[in-house]
């Protein structure tokens, strides 16, 4: 992914229900361990199936890096219907 000069934000078009609410998402620069870059801590929608933008601040992000998420917690995360940089 370029990053080009760098961004500031990401954010995430995302479903989740009140059980599952409340899950990290940490995005991670060229491993599954690399540095990370931010950290969503998702917010429940109601239901699978209604999105709503979720952000989060992004940092020491530029240049060309394959990106990684890694997900926290047990269980279900949420649906990701996009992803979108600042």
């Amino acid at each position: 992914m370029d990053f080009g000069k760098g961004v500031s934000s990401v954010t995430f078009q995302f479903a989740v229900t009140d059980r599952f609410d409340d899950k990290a998402i940490t995005l991670r620069l060229d491993s599954p361990t690399g540095p990370a870059i931010g950290t969503l801590i998702t917010t429940t929608t109601g239901s699978w199936a209604v999105y709503s933008a979720q952000s989060t601040s992004i940092k020491d992000a530029s240049g060309v890096h394959k990106l990684f998420l890694t997900f926290g917690g047990k269980g279900a995360v949420g649906n990701i219907k996009s992803i979108e940089f600042n």
